[in-house]
This record gives structure tokens, sequence and C-alpha cells, in this order.
């Protein structure tokens, strides 16, 4: 079962304990200042990012260099997600295409994976923030692509993780 209230409240936490007031979210500083080492290494076979824990060492969050800035930003908020809600010691891969996970993964029925990306969507696109700046824009179309475009870049996001949040928010007009 997906824990919503958990994951948010997780991802609430870290905002309001680092005064985080707008976007767009520095999340390799909260990254680091929750403990972990972030490093950004290029990779051609595919991976996103992982998460390495061992013993007394510092969590090790690995993001494709490779990958578009937007990505590398969701990729470190995703392994932190894993870092904070799921106790797991030794090494978490994730890859780019979803077809190149696991099974599981790629059905969208790996929980660890789905609370992974929510914690994702909530650390970069808190609701409080999108419920700001859209009170001041008006009323928002699920096609409107230029509006979308601009919200994602203010967040750092890509458009398409930008229309998911939106919508599963139900901030937005079908």
């Amino acid at each position: 079962m997906i824990r919503r209230k958990l994951i948010a409240d997780t991802a609430n936490r870290i905002l309001e304990a680092n005064n985080v007031i707008g976007p767009a979210v520095d999340v390799k500083a909260l990254a680091e200042l929750e403990g972990a080492v972030v490093v950004a290494e290029p990779e051609a076979t595919g991976f996103s990012g992982f998460l390495y824990q061992s013993g007394d060492s510092a969590p090790i969050i690995g993001v494709n260099s490779h990958h578009s800035g937007s990505r590398r930003r969701f990729t470190i908020a995703h392994e932190l997600g894993h870092l904070l809600l799921h106790a797991k010691r030794g090494v978490h891969l994730d890859k780019a295409i979803v077809q190149m996970r696991g099974d599981k993964a790629a059905a969208g029925t790996d929980e660890q994976e789905i609370e992974a990306n929510r914690f994702a969507a909530e650390l970069l696109m808190p609701r409080k923030f999108l419920e700001s700046d859209l009170a001041a824009m008006g009323q928002l179309f699920v096609d409107d692509e230029k509006v979308i475009s601009r919200l994602a870049s203010r967040y750092g996001v890509s458009s398409q993780a930008m229309a998911i949040r939106l919508s599963s928010l139900g901030l937005v007009w079908i």
C-alpha cells in the first residue's frame, strides 16, 4: 500500500526544516543536508541513478551526468525518497528507461518505486507552491503547453513531470 501521507509529510518536513519557501528546490543541497553524498558521473548503460548505503558511511546518491538537468534533479529526489522511506542496505539502481527495469517496476506495481517517484514529485513540486502559483495565474487547462512549460522551467522539472503532477493534484482542467 502506497504511504501517501508519510510521503507528503516527509517531503514537507524537509522543506520546512530547511526554510524552502518557493521553487526551484535545491534538491542536491537538501540531499546533502540529509547526510547523502551526491555524485554525477557519465553512464552510457541507461541508468538514471542509484542509492548506495553501507554501514556507518554516508549514503551515496549517484546520477547520470549525461541526463538533462531536470532529469538529474528528479533522480536525486527519487533516490532521496528511497533513502528516507525505504530502510535498505546495499545498492539500489534505477534505470533511465522504464522498460529496462524489472517487470514489477515496468508494470507500475513496484511500491517502492511508486513511493520514490511520489516523494520526488512532492519535494520538487509541492502542492502549496503550485496552488500559490496557480492562484496568481487563474484557471489552467491540461493542454496549455506554454503555461505548463513555463511552470516546469520555474520548478526545474520536465514538462511531462509538471503535467503529471498538476493532473494528479487535480489542479488542471481537462
